[in-house]
């Protein structure tokens, strides 16, 4: 289809203009201060604040142990279940879980 101007289908006319990059934020909503709050790339996150930012967006447990999978493999998971009280059995379970990846 990107070789079309025109789609064939519908008749949508494609912009002739070339794309721009944006640069993505995260942002989450405060419903204490009832306001949108910005907030640092993922990547760029400590532990604090992937933990913070996992916990508000309710994201289940796969996705917080595969953030922390590409930042350091093994040793990331580690490091942060040990820093958060994680028993030894939710760490095993982690990097099983990762380590098909």
């Amino acid at each position: 289809m990107a070789s079309y101007n025109i789609c064939p289908f519908c008749g949508f006319k494609y912009p002739d203009k070339s794309a721009i990059e944006i640069e993505l934020a995260s942002i989450m909503f405060d419903n204490q201060k009832k306001k949108s709050v910005k907030t640092k790339r993922i990547k760029e996150m400590d532990f604090e604040e992937l933990h913070k930012y996992w916990k508000a967006k309710g994201h289940k447990p796969p996705w917080l142990w595969r953030q922390l999978w590409y930042r350091g493999r093994k040793n990331s998971i580690i490091g942060f279940g040990q820093r958060f009280g994680w028993s030894s059995t939710t760490i095993d379970k982690a990097i099983s879980y990762c380590s098909g990846f």
